[in-house]
């Protein structure tokens, strides 16, 4: 195998970095409804008090009638007294195409409560797990195949099918010790070992991992082109009906997934898809309205966030809905929650200025070590453009110690479950957050979770989860703040383009119209470094071939 394959596939395996920030589109007020619990009188002084000071028009609040008090609701509820109805208000007055974000005020429920798989999609699980094990023979057939090049009666050993990493590792190393036994044979038998390499590698990796193999031998200019345009209406094709629950969308998913992106693209995807059903049986109540508009049939759960912005180039090319920004007016009592509104409008008019406080954690395991990196990075970024006051990056493991510090205003660390302890004195408008799971689901006033913590002692602006969200839901920091240090954009706007999935559990609590560097930008666009890579546009062609695709 050559080189130029290799960096084929570790370019689809690893992750890039992309420089280019993002146009915002301006988010206002006329672009925000406002959904209220009418039998919550709290949560009408919320709203009265919201709509006056960022004067939202009287037409853009939405009734909801939901008990007082409850934190979570079931699926039928949610369709019939939140949704529906918020999607009929925007339809009667004319609001579809205008309103692009929904914001939930005091009072309501945080959580669209789990329910057990349905048949339908047990079923489909079941399928899934014997179409994986059948894509793993498969696989074992071509390694097989592989072993034997250049040598006889090889048997390799078991293929590794715990993670997506380890059967790559497993099958680069398989590969490059073929490469090198053929490298020892004659030349009649070289040239035979090497066509049977390649049939093995493309029956593994498929025709989208062998392009720039053709590539570099020096292929026709014109057929590439066509090659390449194909497999990006493929991909846009496959990513479009990701998210189509219709089973016949699914597999059509599948086979588009074997025939361009071979047995280890399938085996892949398939495994991601049986992840993906464990993942559907709850939402945070304002996320799952990110989806209001989109059609019965999409999924639901842990959904790629097509608003993010590695998407900014091709999202009008998906063919999908708008997601909407969603938050929540939410903290442990009213007077915080309209305290939270006044110093968001008070702080805009000046711009927010203080320090910035970082709680890393110095690891560098699997899993952990990119939002490690992040936090670091984004310290590091802060003291190179003098872009804050002080900037305090804490590397060690445990927690910040209480009252690390003073003045902040932006604070960002992980984890402590469920451990708040007051780590930093808040300036007014600050924005501040956590990493960690379940730390907004209860918003008592005894709560020592951490986003009902930092709304309670000062922060006007958190966001967490209401569940079990997984590491990667959370916005990374050095995005997020970078994005929002530019005063381009508001804390709504940022947590839209950052955050990685729809209908999940993830909640932005605080005002979405405030942009706290609006008046003083403290971060220059140019100078955005975004850590995830930003997909190309795609053009007209590969949007045709994936029109057609998905109509199939």
């Amino acid at each position: 195998m050559s080189r130029a394959v290799f960096r084929v596939i570790a370019f689809m395996l690893c992750v890039c970095f992309a420089a280019a920030p993002l146009r915002g589109e301006g988010l206002s007020a006329e672009h925000v409804v406002v959904v209220v619990n009418a039998n919550d009188p709290a949560s009408v002084r919320v709203a009265d008090y919201y709509m006056a000071v960022r004067q939202v028009p009287e037409h853009h609040r939405v009734n909801v009638t939901l008990p007082a008090g409850a934190t979570d609701i079931d699926r039928a509820t949610y369709e019939r007294q939140v949704r529906q109805p918020v999607r009929r208000h925007l339809e009667k007055h004319g609001l579809k195409d205008r309103v692009r974000c929904v914001l939930l005020s005091y009072g309501l429920p945080l959580r669209i409560g789990n329910e057990p798989l349905s048949e339908a999609d047990q079923r489909e699980a079941n399928e899934l797990r014997q179409t994986k094990r059948q894509l793993e023979n498969a696989i074992e057939r071509q390694v097989s195949a592989v072993a034997r090049i250049g040598r006889e009666g090889d048997t390799p050993s078991p293929l590794p099918t715990d993670s997506a990493v380890a059967l790559s590792a497993y099958l680069q190393k398989q590969l490059v010790a073929a490469h090198r036994r053929i490298e020892t044979l004659d030349a009649a038998e070289r040239e035979r070992a090497a066509a049977e390499l390649w049939r093995c590698q493309a029956a593994l990796f498929g025709p989208a991992a062998m392009l720039r193999r053709i590539e570099n031998a020096g292929g026709d200019g014109a057929r590439l082109a066509r090659m390449k345009r194909h497999i990006d209406g493929v991909r846009l094709a496959m990513d479009r009906l990701s998210r189509d629950h219709r089973p016949s969308a699914q597999r059509e998913r599948q086979r588009l997934r074997r025939a361009y992106f071979g047995l280890v693209g399938a085996w892949t995807g398939v495994r991601a898809d049986l992840q993906q059903l464990k993942q559907t049986v709850g939402a945070a109540l304002d996320s799952e309205l990110g989806l209001l508009w989109w059609p019965a049939t999409a999924r639901r759960g842990r959904i790629v966030n097509t608003a993010a912005y590695p998407y900014a180039h091709v999202r009008h090319r998906l063919g999908e809905p708008r997601v909407l920004i969603t938050a929540r007016l939410h903290a442990s009592n009213e007077l915080t929650a309209i305290r939270m509104i006044a110093d968001a409008v008070h702080v805009e008019r000046t711009g927010l200025r203080g320090n910035a406080y970082l709680d890393a954690r110095g690891t560098d395991e699997p899993g952990y070590a990119p939002y490690d990196r992040s936090l670091v990075a984004l310290g590091e970024r802060l003291q190179a453009h003098d872009a804050v006051g002080r900037v305090v990056l804490d590397r060690r493991e445990a927690l910040m110690p209480t009252r690390s510090g003073d003045d902040a205003a932006l604070y960002c660390g992980w984890y402590g479950l469920r451990k708040y302890n007051k780590p930093v004195a808040l300036v007014r408008g600050a924005v501040a957050w956590h990493i960690a799971s379940f730390e907004a689901t209860d918003f008592s006033p005894g709560s020592t979770e951490w986003v009902p913590g930092l709304l309670r002692d000062g922060a006007a602006v958190s966001l967490g989860a209401v569940a079990e969200p997984y590491l990667d839901a959370f916005p990374l920091p050095d995005d997020f703040f970078q994005l929002l240090m530019t005063g381009r954009y508001t804390v709504g706007e940022v947590y839209l383009m950052t955050k990685r999935y729809a209908s999940w559990q993830m909640t932005l609590v605080g005002d979405p119209l405030y942009n706290p560097y609006k008046a003083k930008p403290t971060l220059a666009l140019s100078d955005v470094r975004l850590a995830r890579p930003i997909m190309p546009d795609v053009d007209e062609a590969a949007a045709a071939i994936a029109s057609a695709l998905v109509e199939e």
